[in-house]
């Protein structure tokens, strides 16, 4: 009979089993944090995208019955954009009173098409008119724009004055514009107060999303209607499988001839849902907005989906005015940021190689043949002269197995695995690596007190075997 030194029994073995499991448990979890992150780098990824943002603040149009064009007049302030696709194509806007991408960039225009059509005339350009032409005709570019593109030019700013900022920026993983204002004032038609939007487009671990956003204080329509904000939010999200949208248009402390009123797609409603209907301050309201030929009304958030592509406009604060005594019409809107995604998973390196679906026929080292066999001459059918010639088919190819290691296909796999692939986290490794060291400290100590220790003799035998 044996038994452990007395006075108590031996913590060498319980050491070395504890020294033992803590390896085993430590190399398990630095294997399985480098297996999840391998699988997270090379599942999560996109192989084509497109993600729009659109923040704008206060977006006006004027117009009038006589007008040339309509309408008359409309604009932005401040509007920001932002556009990233796949390839790391980014696009950055900041403006205010923006014109649109045609008009604004006008100058630019006319010196890619100049001569243009004089060229094809027998009417001789001097050299002096074409250069002085490409050098001054950027100058009519609009210029209260803060552009910034990925690659060529990734920060734009624009000082609009003091308080007042455009910022734009664009690299392949982010792009995002900010425009802020500290207030306008259109005499006798409105005013408002600090105006902030912001735009933006990121794409990052498989996932893309746009965000825009708007606020809008301290609006004053002729003195009879007064908004403290509009705060607008639009944002998408795609993963290449599915999408995601969210948002919405908050319009907060809202008078009309100082009266408390809330408003819906439906029109103004006096005093909220918690409070009574009144009929002298429905009065009050109601004549307001007859006497400034008003309408005022809040438009629904609009929705689209269709798998991994998306779209939403938060709605908007919308406003239809027709001045007594004028023939002006104007229109105006606060908030109705609005968003755009769109992508498709990355191109799958386990699908079946090229040669495992290819339909065409093997080569048997004989001469190649067409796919298809020449037509046939036109043979009489009851269709008459003008009947088409019949085609042969292609013949059916033989199942073929993977493509040589050499092949094109397979180069492509290897290439794609690799560029997805970034490696494994450096922390994971040293885990791994100190749980084999702490295993194998373990598993020697533990056989060495366990297995090898000599047998003592029991003093309860008194010596006796």
């Amino acid at each position: 009979m044996t038994m452990a030194k007395a006075g108590g029994v031996s913590t060498r073995p319980r050491r070395g089993g504890a020294l033992a499991v803590a390896g085993l448990v430590l190399t398990g979890s630095g294997m399985a944090g480098m297996l999840v992150a391998h699988a997270d780098v090379s599942a999560a990824q996109l192989g084509s995208y497109s993600l729009i943002a659109t923040a704008p603040g206060v977006e006006m149009t004027e117009d009038e019955p006589p007008a040339q064009a309509h309408p008359e007049g409309q604009g932005s302030v401040p509007e920001t954009s932002s556009l990233l696709q796949n390839g790391g194509v980014g696009y950055g806007l900041s403006s205010v009173a923006w014109p649109g991408a045609t008009f604004a960039n006008g100058g630019s225009l006319v010196a890619l098409l100049f001569p243009g059509p004089l060229g094809q005339l027998p009417v001789p350009i001097p050299d002096a008119i074409s250069q002085a032409v490409h050098q001054t005709a950027p100058a009519a570019n609009y210029p209260i724009k803060a552009e910034a593109r990925s690659g060529s030019a990734p920060d734009g700013k624009f000082d609009a004055g003091p308080g007042s900022t455009l910022t734009a920026h664009a690299d392949a993983n982010r792009v995002e514009g900010v425009g802020a204002i500290q207030g306008a004032d259109l005499p006798g038609v409105a005013t408002y107060g600090s105006t902030r939007t912001v735009s933006n487009s990121t794409v990052d671990a498989g996932v893309g999303k746009a965000v825009a956003t708007s606020a809008v204080h301290d609006i004053d329509l002729g003195g009879v209607v007064k908004v403290k904000s509009v705060t607008s939010t639009a944002q998408a999200q795609t993963d290449g499988k599915g999408s995601s949208t969210d948002g919405g248009t908050v319009v907060s402390g809202m008078t009309i001839g100082g009266q408390p009123v809330s408003v819906d797609q439906g029109g103004v409603k006096v005093g909220d849902q918690s409070t009574p209907i009144n009929a002298a301050a429905s009065q009050i309201v109601n004549q307001a907005l007859a006497g400034m030929k008003m309408q005022v009304f809040l438009s629904q958030p609009q929705v689209t989906h269709d798998g991994a592509s998306a779209s939403y406009n938060a709605g908007s604060l919308l406003f239809f005015w027709n001045p007594p005594g004028s023939q002006n019409v104007f229109t105006a809107s606060f908030g109705g940021a609005r968003v755009s995604v769109a992508s498709a998973p990355a191109f799958d390196v386990n699908a079946p190689t090229v040669a495992a679906v290819s339909t065409a026929p093997s080569d048997t080292g004989g001469p190649a043949s067409p796919a298809v066999a020449p037509a046939a001459s036109p043979s009489p059918s009851p269709a008459g002269p003008a009947a088409l010639p019949s085609v042969v088919a292609a013949p059916a190819a033989r199942p073929s197995g993977p493509a040589p290691a050499g092949s094109p296909r397979s180069t492509l796999d290897g290439l794609l695995a690799a560029a997805r692939f970034r490696g494994f986290g450096f922390g994971w490794v040293v885990a791994a690596l100190a749980g084999v060291g702490m295993l194998a400290l373990g598993s020697r100590r533990l056989v060495a007190d366990v297995l090898d220790r000599p047998a003592r003799a029991c003093p309860l035998d008194g010596g006796q075997p």
